[in-house]
């Protein structure tokens, strides 16, 4: 089967910058962050030079009940790739007043 175009494009694009030490993915639990930590992770070895890492963050931003419950989702899907998570809580609630 042939590979996707998005999936080759993305893999060349980190190939050709060595430099970049540490990929952080802004990873919100939703589809497109998603399949992008995805394809990352499950094809860690075609573009991680050594010393390279790659992480996911998850902001737990305050202003959906549901935040803190997407923010474990996300820590369990990290855990099952292999992948090293944060959370970052901040408060973006508007100020009263």
């Amino acid at each position: 089967m042939a590979e996707s175009s998005v999936i080759t494009a993305a893999l060349a694009l980190l190939k050709a910058h060595p430099e970049l030490r540490r990929i952080i993915v802004g990873y919100s639990g939703g589809l497109d962050s998603h399949v992008l930590l995805h394809l990352l992770a499950t094809h860690r070895e075609r573009w991680t030079p050594p010393g390279r890492t790659l992480a996911a963050l998850y902001v737990d931003h305050g202003l959906q009940s549901a935040a803190a419950a997407w923010g474990k989702h996300c820590a369990d899907v990290c855990r099952e790739l292999a992948v090293p998570f944060r959370v970052l809580k901040i408060d973006a609630r508007p100020e009263s007043g």
